[in-house]
Parts: C-alpha cells; sequence; structure tokens
C-alpha cells in the first residue's frame, strides 16, 4: 500500500511539473503578441505593447506633463502617440481616438512620420468629446520620382457622428478601403452621411494641402437609416503644365481647385438593407472643363497640434491647416448643375442588379460593344465596369444639359441628348463590377446578349434599336421608329434640383408604368391566344425593383411571342401594328376591339339591376328613386339660361353654413342660421345655378337607375328631353372662372371650373348611353354636337393634377364611351403625366391613401377613378386591379368605431364610411371581396341601403350590429398613426402635405372616446367664407404648436417609432423643417383610459411658443380668469371671449368626457389662456352617420399654453373617462 501511495505522489508532482512548464511556456507565449495577430478574425485595433512593456513618456513643451508616448505594437514596430488636446497622463498606454495622433514606424528607422510610415490623426473639430474628422497619411518606402500613385492623404469627415472612420489593416498597418463583410458592409465609413477626401500621393508632393484629388466623395442618408442612397464623387484632376517634364511629375501632377469630373449615384428604388448596404441602380457623370470650387472654404479647429510635435513629421504642413477647400453636401448640386460647365455626360444603368460598389454603378465606355474584357477596346474597358448586364448611354456633346427622359418604348430612364448607348445583357447577374470582378480573375462572358440604341435624328431620343439576342455579334433586329411612325420624343425630365425624394418618386413612377404597361400585355396576349401563364414568376412583383425588371422581360417575351405568332400567320399588317404597340409603349394599337361596343352596363350588370330591382331591398330603392324623380318634376324643368357658378360660393359667410337651396329664390339665398336672405350677390346667385345643374345630374342618373330597373319609358324621355335642353344652351355658354371671368385657365362654361364640368359629365354621358338606343338619330346628333363633343373638346386643353385630373379623366373616359372614340379614352387612360396610370403611380402612397392628406380628398378622386374603371370595362381595359382595391380597402384601418375618419387639411369634418356606401357598392359588385361586403354590413347598421348602385350586386346585405373594433396602426406613407385602446383613438399627424390641400398642423393630434371626439381636427368649412384661410388653415387652428405666431412651413415630419399594444401603445415623430432652426418632437403613450402626451420643442434661440388643445366642449379651469386679448396676427384675432388664468404646474382641465393635467418646469409658462373660435364646421357633402347634419358652425375652445425661450415642454396626463 505504502509503495503505492509513493508512486501516486510521484505521478502527481510530474503531472503539476508538466502543467507548470506547459503553462509558464504558454504565458510567455502571450506576452510575445496580441491575441488576434494570429488569427482568422478581422483585425479591428491596434495591437497593444505586450505585457510588462513600459512606454516612455515626452514632455515636449517643458510642462511637466507627457505630451507624447513612445511605445511598440506587435512585431516591435515602434509606434508614437501625440497628445492634442491635453489629456494624456503617465500610466496610459496609448492615446486616445478624440484629438489624438499615432505616428507607425513601419519600416522602424527611428523616424516616426517618414518615408515607409504611417500617420492617423484624429481631430474633434467641434470640442464636444468626439472626433468629426481623420486623417491619414501614408509614405511609400520610398521615394522614386514618380508622384502617382506614391502614398495616400485622405481625410474622412464622421458627420453622422458614429464614430467610423478609415479602416485600417492592423495585421500590416495598410489603409484598405475595400475590405467588407458579406456583399457590401464596408469597414471603411462610406455609409450614412460622410464625406472623404483623398489623393494618391504624399503629402510632399502636394502643394496645397487644402485641395485634393477626390475633393470630396460625398455620401448621403436622406431617410436616416444609416445606410447610403446617393453618392457623389468629385474629381479635381491634375492637369499638364510643363510638356517637356514627365506627366508623373511635381509640376504635372498638382490640384488646382477646380473639378472637372463628377459621378452621382443613385439608389433608386432605395432597397438597401442589411446584408445588400450598397444597391445603386444608376450613374450620371459629368466630365468637361467643370467648375472652379475656390470659394468653398471650411474653417476647422483643433488640427494644429503642439508646434514642438513638428519634428517627428516629415511633412508637418497638414497639421496647420486651418481650413479645408471642398464642395459640401448642401452645395454639391448646385455646383454641378448651375457652375459646371460640361461637355460630356456619360450614364450607366445597373439593368442586372448586381452593383454593390460604394461609390457607384461604374461606367461603361463608348467603345466597341462586342469586344470584352479590361483593356481590350469594348464598352468593359474599365476594369472596374461590369463585364455583362449593365447599359451605357454618353452624350458625347453635352445636347442634353444632363437631363433624363422616360422613353415608351421600354418604360425605362434614358440620358436625353445620348447619341448611342449599348445595354450587353446578363439577365441572371452572373458577371459582376468593380473588385469583385478583378477578384474573379476577370471571368468574362464569351457570349452575351446585346441592344444598341441610337438617336439618328439627333432630336436627344433614341429612334433606332438593334438586337443581337443570339450572342453572334450580327444584329439580327433593327427597329426605326420613324419607318414605323412612332413619335421618339418624351417628357425630358430635369434633375438639376431634383431631392432624393424626386429621384425615388421618379423611380416608382417608372417601375409603376413599366408594370402598368405589362399587365396591358397580359390582357392583349390572351386575346391573341398566347398564355402568358408561361411566365408566371414574372407575373408577381411587389417591389418598386420587382416591376421594373419582371414588367419589362414579361412585356419583352409576350412581345417576341406575339411577333411569332404573327409571322406564323403571315400577318405582315398585325406585325406592324405590333411593332407600333410595343416600341410606342401604347399596347391599345393591337388589342382587339372589334366585340367589346361602348356601353356603361354590360348584359350582366343590366340583368343583375333588373333581378336586384324585384326583391324586397330593391324595391325600397326603387320606390326612393321613384319619390326622387317625382319631387324634383315638381319644379322647372327648364336648363338655367345662364353659366354656373362655384359650389364653394353657396355658404354663408357668417356661419359656414350652405344656404338652404330653394327652387323658386334663385336671387335670394337663405342661411337658416341667420333666418335671413343674402340678396344682391352675384357669386350666391352663379352658385345656386350651379345647384340647379348638379341637382339635373342627379335626376337623370337616378332616371336612368329607374329606366335600367323597370324598363318604362317614361324615364328615357325624361333623360332625352333635358339632355336635348342642355345640348342647345351648351353652346352659347362662355368659358369662365367663378369670378364669371372669361379665361381657359381650369374653366368650365356649365360650371365656373373644368373639375366640375368633368364631374357632371360622368354620369350624364352614361346616362345619355343608356337611353341612346330610343333616340333618333337627330337626337343623337343634336345631343352629340350639341354637348358631348364640346365638353370632350373643353376637357382635352384642360390640363391640371391630382384630383382634377382624375376627374377629367373620368369625364372624358365617360364621354369618350358616349361617343364611341377610344382616342378619347386612350387620353384619359394613358396620355403622359395626365392619365389615369400616371396619376395612380404619382398619387398613391403605398399605404393605400390617395396622397392630397384627408378622407374627403381621398374618396372624391377614388370616385372618378371607379367611374373610370367602370366606364372602359367595356374596351378590354380591366382597371379593376389590386392599386383600386386598396384604396377601398385600406383606409377602413383609419376611421373610428363609428365608421367616421379623423379630419385632415382640407376635408370636410364628419367624413365616413356611411357617405361612401355607393363607391363601396360598386366596389363590392366588380371584386365580389368579403372585406367590402362587410364595410357595407356595418354602414347599413346605421342607415338605409338606397344607393342605386346596390342594384348592381344582386346580393341581400344585412346590417351587422358590431363594432369595428381596430388595432394600432400607421400610415408612415400618408403621414398620421392612430393609438386605439377598446374604442378610444387617440390620432397623431406627423407627415402628408397634402399638395395643395394639406394644412400647416405638423404633429397635431385628435382624442376620440369612442362616442365623440374631445378635441378635433375640424378641416375645413366651404372655400369661399372667410374663416377657411384666415382660421381652419392655420396652424394655430390646430392640436399642436405654433412658434412666434406663424403658421408651419411646408413640410414632413418623421415617425421616430411606433409600438402598437392590445391597450394602445406608443407613438413617436418630430419635424425640423416646420419652423426652421426648432426641433419639435411629440410623444404619445396610450395605455387603457389613460394618454400621456409629451410634447418638447429645442432651438439656439429664443421662441414664443403657443401649445394649442382645441376643445369641442368648453373645459372647467383651475383658478379664477380675467379678461384679455390676443393678439399677434390675423389667426390670433379669430378667437374671442378671452380668459387668462393662473398657472402653475399640475393645472388641470376638466370636461364631461376627460380631464387632462399639465405639467410645465416652473418659470416657463408666461400666460395660459381659454378662450372661442369657430369649431365642427358645416358639412354639406355628409347625409349619414355621426357627422351628419349641415348645421351652422359650432365652437371650439382653445386652450392656448404660452411660453418663451430656447425650449419648451408640456406634458400632457389625459384621463379618458367619461363623469356620470
Amino acid at each position: 500500500m505504502k509503495n503505492k501511495n509513493d508512486l501516486f505522489k510521484i505521478a502527481c508532482a510530474v503531472l503539476l511539473l508538466w502543467v507548470g512548464v506547459a503553462g509558464k511556456s504558454w504565458a510567455q507565449e502571450t506576452k510575445k503578441s496580441y491575441w488576434n495577430l494570429r488569427t482568422q478574425l478581422v483585425p479591428l485595433r491596434l495591437p497593444p505593447p505586450p505585457p510588462g512593456y513600459k512606454p516612455e513618456y515626452l514632455d515636449l513643451n517643458g510642462d511637466g506633463k507627457p505630451d507624447a508616448i513612445k511605445s511598440v505594437t506587435h512585431n516591435d514596430i515602434p509606434i508614437l502617440w501625440l497628445d492634442d488636446d491635453g489629456n494624456m497622463k503617465e500610466g496610459d498606454l496609448e492615446g486616445d481616438m478624440v484629438n489624438d495622433c499615432l505616428l507607425i514606424d513601419r519600416n522602424k528607422d527611428g523616424i516616426y512620420g517618414g518615408q515607409g510610415d504611417l500617420i492617423i490623426d484624429w481631430v474633434d473639430t467641434d470640442g464636444d468629446g468626439k472626433a468629426d474628422m481623420q486623417i491619414v497619411v501614408e509614405y511609400p518606402k520610398e521615394r522614386t520620382g514618380e508622384v502617382w500613385p506614391n502614398g495616400h492623404y485622405m481625410i474622412m469627415l464622421d458627420l453622422d457622428h458614429d464614430n467610423v472612420f478609415n479602416y485600417i489593416n492592423w495585421n500590416n498597418f495598410t489603409l484598405q478601403c475595400w475590405d467588407r463583410s458579406g456583399l457590401s458592409d464596408f469597414y471603411e465609413d462610406y455609409s450614412g452621411r460622410t464625406a472623404f477626401m483623398k489623393i494618391h500621393n504624399s503629402t510632399y508632393d502636394i502643394k496645397d494641402l487644402r485641395l485634393n484629388w477626390e475633393n470630396p466623395f460625398l455620401f448621403y442618408d436622406p431617410d436616416g437609416d444609416g445606410r447610403t442612397e446617393m453618392a457623389i464623387r468629385m474629381l479635381d484632376s491634375p492637369k499638364i503644365h510643363d510638356p517637356k517634364a514627365p506627366s508623373n511629375s511635381y509640376v504635372n501632377r498638382q490640384v488646382e481647385g477646380r473639378v472637372d469630373w463628377v459621378s452621382l449615384a443613385v439608389d433608386l428604388d432605395n432597397d438597401n438593407t442589411t446584408g445588400n448596404e450598397f444597391d445603386f441602380d444608376f450613374t450620371i457623370g459629368f466630365q468637361g472643363e467643370g467648375f472652379d470650387y475656390m470659394d468653398q472654404v471650411h474653417p476647422i479647429k483643433n488640427l494644429r497640434g503642439m508646434p514642438e510635435a513638428d519634428k517627428f513629421f516629415m511633412d508637418p504642413r497638414y497639421r496647420q491647416l486651418t481650413e479645408l477647400i471642398y464642395p459640401d453636401h448642401d452645395s454639391a448640386q448646385e455646383l454641378i448643375f448651375q457652375r459646371g460647365k460640361w461637355n460630356r455626360i456619360n450614364f450607366v444603368y445597373d439593368e442586372d442588379d448586381d452593383c454593390s460598389r460604394w461609390e457607384r454603378v461604374e461606367f461603361y465606355d463608348p467603345k466597341d460593344p462586342f469586344k470584352v474584357g479590361w483593356n481590350k477596346g469594348g464598352i468593359d474597358n474599365n476594369k472596374q465596369s461590369d463585364a455583362a448586364g449593365d447599359r451605357g448611354e454618353w452624350d458625347m456633346d453635352n445636347s442634353g444639359n444632363a437631363q433624363l427622359y422616360i422613353s415608351r418604348f421600354d418604360g425605362r430612364l434614358h440620358l436625353y441628348g445620348a447619341e448611342t448607348g449599348v445595354w450587353r445583357i446578363d439577365q441572371n447577374a452572373e458577371y459582376f463590377q468593380g473588385w469583385d470582378r478583378m477578384w474573379m480573375d476577370f471571368r468574362d462572358p464569351k457570349r452575351f446578349a446585346t441592344v444598341l440604341y441610337s438617336d439618328r435624328d439627333n432630336n436627344g431620343f433614341f429612334d433606332r434599336i438593334e438586337y443581337d439576342l443570339d450572342g453572334d455579334m450580327q444584329m439580327e433586329t433593327v427597329i426605326d421608329f420613324k419607318e414605323l411612325g412612332i413619335d421618339d420624343t418624351c417628357e425630358v425630365i430635369d434633375i438639376s434640383k431634383f431631392t432624393y425624394n424626386d429621384y425615388v418618386a421618379l423611380g416608382k413612377r417608372m417601375s409603376e408604368g413599366i408594370w402598368k404597361k405589362a399587365d396591358q400585355a397580359v390582357q392583349v396576349a390572351r386575346q391573341y391566344g398566347i398564355e402568358p401563364l408561361w411566365y408566371a414568376k414574372w407575373m408577381q412583383a411587389s417591389t418598386t425593383r420587382e416591376k421594373y425588371n419582371r414588367g419589362y422581360w414579361l412585356q419583352f417575351y409576350l412581345y417576341k411571342d406575339l411577333e411569332n405568332l404573327f409571322i406564323r400567320q403571315g400577318d405582315e399588317a398585325k406585325l406592324r401594328l405590333l411593332n407600333q404597340a410595343y416600341y410606342s409603349g401604347d399596347w391599345s394599337i393591337i388589342a382587339k376591339k372589334g366585340n367589346e361596343g361602348f356601353y356603361f352596363f354590360s348584359d350582366e350588370d343590366v340583368a343583375a339591376i333588373r333581378s336586384s330591382a324585384k326583391t324586397q331591398w330593391g324595391k325600397k330603392i326603387i320606390a326612393d328613386l321613384e319619390q326622387k324623380v317625382k319631387e324634383r318634376r315638381k319644379h322647372s324643368l327648364e336648363v338655367p339660361k345662364e353659366e354656373g357658378g362655384h359650389f364653394h360660393d353657396y355658404f354663408c359667410p357668417v356661419h359656414n353654413l350652405q344656404f338652404t337651396f330653394r327652387w323658386d329664390k334663385p336671387l335670394a339665398q337663405y342661411c337658416s342660421a341667420c333666418d335671413k336672405e343674402w340678396i344682391g350677390n352675384n357669386r350666391y346667385d352663379w352658385a345656386w345655378i350651379y345647384e340647379v345643374h348638379m341637382l339635373n345630374r342627379d335626376y337623370m342618373y337616378q332616371c336612368m337607375y329607374l329606366y335600367l330597373a323597370t324598363g318604362k319609358r317614361q324615364y328615357a324621355d325624361y333623360i332625352r328631353t333635358m339632355l336635348l335642353d342642355y345640348a342647345g344652351k351648351y353652346a352659347g355658354w362662355f368659358e369662365h372662372n367663378s369670378g364669371r371671368k372669361a379665361t381657359d385657365q381650369h374653366s368650365g362654361k356649365a360650371f365656373a371650373q373644368s373639375l366640375d364640368e368633368a364631374n357632371w359629365a360622368t354620369k350624364v354621358a352614361m346616362a345619355y348611353v343608356a337611353i341612346k338606343p330610343v333616340l333618333s338619330k337627330e337626337e343623337v346628333k343634336a345631343i352629340e354636337e350639341g354637348y358631348l363633343q364640346p365638353a370632350a373638346t373643353l376637357l382635352l386643353h384642360r390640363p391640371a393634377g391630382a384630383n382634377w385630373q382624375m376627374w377629367h379623366n373620368s369625364g372624358l373616359a365617360a364621354l369618350g364611351i358616349a361617343l364611341e372614340n377610344d382616342s378619347i379614352v386612350d387620353v384619359a387612360i394613358n396620355k403622359d403625366k395626365y392619365g389615369y396610370h400616371y396619376l395612380i403611380g404619382k398619387h398613391k402612397n403605398s399605404d393605400g391613401w390617395i396622397n392630397e392628406g384627408s378622407p374627403h380628398y381621398h374618396y372624391y378622386p377614388l370616385e372618378a377613378l371607379l367611374f373610370t374603371a367602370n366606364a372602359v370595362k367595356c374596351r378590354g381595359i380591366k382597371l379593376f386591379d389590386k392599386d383600386l382595391h386598396d384604396m377601398f380597402v385600406e383606409p377602413v384601418k383609419g376611421t373610428y368605431p363609428d365608421l367616421s375618419f379623423p379630419a385632415h387639411s382640407d376635408g370636410w369634418y364628419g367624413a365616413n364610411l356611411l357617405s361612401q356606401s355607393a363607391l363601396y357598392e360598386v366596389g363590392n359588385a366588380r371584386y365580389n371581396d368579403p372585406f367590402l361586403k362587410r364595410v357595407l354590413e356595418l354602414t347599413y347598421a346605421q342607415k338605409k341601403r338606397l344607393d342605386p348602385e346596390a342594384l348592381l350586386s344582386n346580393q341581400l346585405i344585412k346590417a351587422s350590429e358590431e363594432s369595428l373594433l381596430q388595432k394600432s396602426y400607421s400610415f408612415d406613407t400618408s403621414g398620421f398613426c392612430l393609438l386605439r385602446s377598446d374604442t378610444r383613438t387617440v390620432v397623431l399627424k406627423f407627415g402628408g402635405e397634402g399638395i395643395g390641400h394639406g394644412h400647416p398642423d405638423k404633429l397635431s393630434i385628435t382624442i376620440h372616446d369612442g362616442k365623440n371626439e374631445l378635441v378635433s381636427d375640424f378641416g375645413t368649412s366651404g372655400y369661399g367664407v372667410p374663416d377657411y384661410l384666415k382660421w381652419y388653415k392655420r396652424t394655430l387652428s390646430h392640436n399642436t404648436v405654433t412658434v412666434d405666431a406663424k403658421d408651419q412651413k411646408r413640410s414632413v415630419g418623421k415617425l421616430l417609432k411606433f409600438n402598437p399594444r392590445s391597450d394602445g401603445g406608443y407613438a413617436e415623430a418630430e419635424t425640423t423643417t416646420a419652423y426652421p432652426g426648432v426641433r419639435m418632437k411629440r410623444s404619445l403613450d396610450l395605455k387603457g383610459t389613460h394618454l400621456q402626451d409629451v410634447y418638447t420643442c429645442t432651438s439656439d434661440s429664443s421662441h414664443l411658443y403657443e401649445y394649442v388643445i382645441l376643445f369641442n366642449e368648453k373645459p372647467l379651469m383651475d383658478g379664477q380668469p380675467t379678461a384679455t386679448t390676443l393678439t399677434g396676427s390675423e389667426v390670433h384675432e379669430r378667437i374671442h371671449n378671452i380668459f387668462s388664468y393662473p398657472h402653475k404646474s399640475g393645472f388641470t382641465c376638466r370636461t364631461s368626457s376627460a380631464s387632462v393635467q399639465f405639467d410645465i418646469p416652473e418659470g416657463e409658462v408666461m400666460e395660459v389662456v381659454l378662450g372661442e373660435a369657430s369649431g365642427i364646421p358645416a358639412n354639406p357633402t355628409v347625409k349619414d352617420g355621426p357627422g351628419a347634419g349641415d348645421v351652422a358652425v359650432k365652437p371650439c375652445y382653445p386652450l392656448i399654453i404660452r411660453m418663451k425661450g430656447k425650449a419648451m415642454k408640456v406634458e400632457a396626463n389625459w384621463n379618458l373617462t367619461r363623469i356620470k
């Protein structure tokens, strides 16, 4: 036993000895090198000195404090840290990366900032304790006499304050700008809002270190996601000054303060994301004389270190700079487009979407389209360009002035003025560009398809397209626009003042246009028996990129299939029509039209109407229509002899209430609130005629449905008589505006504006077509020549935008069908900048709303779009698509439980789904969608089903007593969000400009307790009443903050956070542009019945802040009031009965519906006042539901908390509980 114990002890001793030796050996190894020197991991920091190493501290200025650290890094390479901000102390192993300088003696020659060395200098230019700039100077091992490339001088500006600068490989101490993680997550700071200046020279070979070669490279992050969406590269190219000296000598390699080469790259579809950090879609380039930028001076602070440290630098001049000269983010585009003088413009589009470069889509050269490879004389002569896949275009004389256009033949963006272009097709993105191409051993395609473009008539637009699809370098197909009779001209797009949002909108417009045409191509292909489902993959698209790419190829393949069909049939005429259709971008040219006919109601529609009319619910609709027609026929049926006026003039100026229409009083307009007649105002009387015309429109529309439902001839006769009367008078009316002035600007004839003219024509044309079979030839001629044709001519000459043009298109589509004129229909649907498809792409937000900023200006133009889609069904044009469907479905997510909407911008207060039931009936009939049917079920719990459009569906719809309780939701694009807790809703409006109908109301709120709005956005009154511009369209009439008694500037805020919860949620938004120099932020936190509302404003200067809450019920306030007045602007003067209240933090307001406590930092409040002003205005458009009742304007009670200073903070805590 003893021997065994001894043996065990010996074994343990040996083991301990071995572990100790091994452990000592391992410990000694760690002393020699930093842990990440020999790993396969990315080196991201300077390796520290080995353990136990004692650095030397240098006192350079004799003040007894260390100013420099002499140390070593791995491989005993000497380094020197210079303290430029005075915070170095003994015991530090390294300097800081705030305002210190690191010199690395890479060649160990004892000179830190000399030949072969690397210098990294951090500069805190604004003294906030964070570096804003980093300068890297890299010297070559020796001077060879060659100036370029021989070293680096690079300045990185950290403008987004993320502390990311240049990337240094710390294993070999070299600047490596291309290293990245994954596809394009570069270590160098190219992401976000940043910039650098760089030249591949040593500083001693540069005369003026304020200048640079890439001067600058600018990166833009307009959406604030930390990634780059635009990049501008400017080159100050050295010029030959001494032809006798070598070209690469000092005298011939100096930059001069003149940018002569620029590239501007844009991520057009904004699809960069994690894993795809850089995804530019096109680059436009500028070459020529350029522009002088010596006036673009930027002072820099804190670069100069102590002069005693200059001895360590071979060339210390850069540390002595007090300014840099370069164009910055704000001035760059103006300098390029306004100051620059260019003689050549280059353009490249990344058609295969494989560009992951940080600087641009690399340019192709205008060389041989079939030669391939670096320096081989082909379009990819540049070693960084894509071997295949991109489309290059060149304007060699800048005749197009760097403008673009969207071509009709492919729907793509092209360079205006380009003489030639080449697309080397790479459908599957097999070849890459940039350094990827070099890393892949220059893998070049052996065979590829090519498309050539040329402008033969020198008008700036491509008119000749050549194809080599089999890759034999012979162009087998040549398309000549002139020979086909195709007009090649397009809208020229001036991008000189484009913002990034403009580019994104352009990209969306382009892709949506391509996708629309692809859908048309599918319809045409099916007409000719071509099965599109072979290309089912391409028929599915949701993103901008997918619509762009798949839409193009879907069209092209179907075009080629149709071409093949007509060749096999030997039909030369059809081949020519096909080419005209495809290359003019108008598929209707080849679409079959022989069997469609011209009608608004198909045989199936008429059968459904007659079947519905026999049901119990349908009989009620018929009875209601008969009663309305009977009532109308009690009054004069003669058409007025004079022209009509403007609807918005038919309002009492005192009560904002629409006048009560009386058939027998055309010259005396009655206000029920005033209980008096307004006499002698021409505008009021002209507006009375407007009302007559609209009642006549409704009368004919009602007669139309009665005729279709019953077949009774009397209703056709009623329409005939009135239409003939209009046709006889229409020519005698002059074109006029609301002031009765003769003009062709937005004017009408029956009405004061073409908008109403189009609205009227839409329904009247339907009535005409319904009775046309019973009219004589003479009557048809009289109506068409007397009214329909002149009305169409008027609308064809009234170009407009937004809802106006949507209604113009509705009128034109209806008139085109009535006149059996496809060319008019085509204008309504396809005209560039004005047609249906263009307007959908421009005005439909991705969240389903039309971008005019209010429920009213969503459903009003939606009605026009719906009528248009319904009209052109007979021509084989299918517009009942996802876009139109979205516009019915998505806005429902924005209602209160009572089906009403918050009023925003120029929208009538109380707009609700009940008032849109006719539209939803048509939508339900066309889409047969259970969701649309459910909307109607909820609607008919609050109103009777009496819309004649309901007859179309032939469906019994039962009223549903369910409440519409929805989750919190954000309409990010339209710019408002809703926090919901049970029936309570709080709305925060942060964006949505609303085009011309927008209000200066960013960060305003509304609160609804499930029964009523407690605080409201009042929308609008009639446009003709004084309150409209003096109150309702002003910032002070919204629940937000007014600064310095002025209205907010036109602006869009930003939603910072949106976190929905089952009991409400949290939302936070800001705007920095509503009042320049003032940052405004508001957060809402709804939890059950409690709402916390925090509003802050900050500025560098003092302002008057007025925090406003507009109560619908007069609140009870703490303290004794004192009568006062408000001054400062005309909008303040709209408030009366004003009282000032004592204020202290925590004061409370109470109504029967809620209470709110205001917490405000002591000493900030100047005054708390409560007054009375115009509140909920009359709404003549809503006949049913919670907003119904065309009554006089109701009062509101503005609570205004006035503060003055650089900052403002108000915290409002609401208890949304009704007092029983």
